[in-house]
């Protein structure tokens, strides 16, 4: 299912941070958006108009894309933290690429991702076990458990 978002509430933010948009001056306009439905819903916005947000952003916000419909992710190099929820309920992603600069991969991050298959890291294997993965805090299991279960290729 597509994500729904508020039109009028994005219809406000296209007008609001015009020019901030028309300079792709991305990581300034998440830093303003005050909770994860409006972060998910930017990012969709972007993405419905042939945007890649990750081309034009330094830092990735916490639920990121969150439930969107996406299948394949590519973080480009120089990311060095995945935050928590960047990626939850992406239940179509099937694979993701991951540079070696990242060291750290959020609370449940990739939860509820059940059809991810492949994740292709960067580094050598010894590398991937030092990235810091959170579990969860509760004792309800690993909220990144779908990103540890799925096949990891290295050298990628």
């Amino acid at each position: 299912a597509a994500i729904k978002y508020n039109k009028e509430y994005l219809k406000e933010l296209i007008k609001k941070y015009e020019e901030e948009l028309n300079d792709k001056n991305f990581d300034f306009i998440y830093t303003r958006l005050t909770d994860y439905s409006q972060v998910r819903s930017f990012t969709a916005l972007l993405l419905k108009n042939n945007i890649n947000p990750l081309e034009y952003i330094d830092e990735l916000p916490n639920y990121f894309a969150a439930e969107l419909d996406i299948k394949k992710i590519i973080i480009p190099n120089g990311f060095i933290n995945i935050p928590e929820g960047a990626f939850s309920d992406c239940s179509k992603l099937e694979s993701i690429y991951i540079p070696k600069s990242v060291i750290d991969i959020g609370w449940a991050a990739f939860a509820g991702c059940n059809n991810l298959k492949d994740v292709y890291y960067e580094g050598t294997q010894e590398e991937w076990e030092r990235i810091y993965i959170e579990e969860s805090y509760l004792d309800e299991g690993d909220d990144n458990e779908e990103l540890l279960s799925a096949n990891i290729h290295y050298n990628i």
